[in-house]
């Protein structure tokens, strides 16, 4: 994905390109941002591939999982720094709260201070806040539903292998195995539909802009 060079081609067809380019380096945030993703994501193919091919191996059941989390939370990180990234540009408000919620740090004095959220309201409040603020609706993960229940149980299972205490703490049976895999499948449909239904607002709201623009052009030369 390449918004840049996207956006630039845009530009040029809408004649707009001296209005924008003061946003260029944002459009060359998002590349960056999902470079990372992508990265991660390509680690989590490859894993799951080795996986398949030896599903009973406990060392790549381990890796899959800690690998599966790494892009469910590189996800997120690119999701908060795009709002911040459209904040900084003037695109977005946000309160001095919501940006060290979105940074995971606390100011204090002249010191900022790391202070991470639990990760299933880091979820909660990544997804809810990209929407509200960069697709202009509410959003809301319904916590009741068994989807939500067995990704919080993943998310157990995760801090089991990344602090462990004992040996047994290592071991992953099927039934995990199996916790683990409906939740990123759960992860990866409500993130694809969200990211989705963003993207077509922001078209609208877009194209919505630039007709009003049009109009308002045609009326001053009439």
């Amino acid at each position: 994905m390449k918004f840049l060079e996207d956006i630039k081609e845009w530009a040029v067809k809408y004649s707009i390109e001296e209005k924008i380019k003061d946003l260029y380096p944002l459009f060359d945030s998002f590349d960056k941002q999902f470079e990372l993703f992508n990265a991660l994501k390509n680690d989590a193919i490859f894993v799951n591939n080795l996986l398949k091919q030896d599903s009973n191996n406990q060392y790549l059941r381990r890796i899959f999982i800690k690998t599966t989390f790494s892009v469910i939370e590189g996800y997120l990180n690119v999701l908060n720094q795009s709002v911040l990234d459209l904040h900084k540009y003037g695109k977005v408000q946000l309160t001095k709260q919501e940006i060290e919620q979105l940074e995971e740090i606390q100011e204090r004095k002249d010191k900022k201070i790391p202070k991470f959220m639990p990760f299933n309201k880091k979820v909660r409040f990544s997804l809810e806040t990209y929407a509200r603020k960069v697709g202009g609706f509410e959003y809301l993960i319904d916590t009741n539903t068994a989807e939500w229940k067995n990704f919080e149980a993943s998310i157990l299972i995760r801090h089991r292998l990344t602090h462990p205490h004992k040996t047994e703490d290592l071991i992953i049976g099927e039934q995990e195995l199996g916790i683990i895999l409906d939740a990123s499948n759960w992860f990866l449909d409500v993130t694809t539909n969200l990211y989705k239904k963003v993207g077509e607002e922001s078209t609208r709201q877009s194209l919505e802009r630039i007709k009003k623009a049009r109009t308002n052009n045609a009326k001053r030369k009439s």
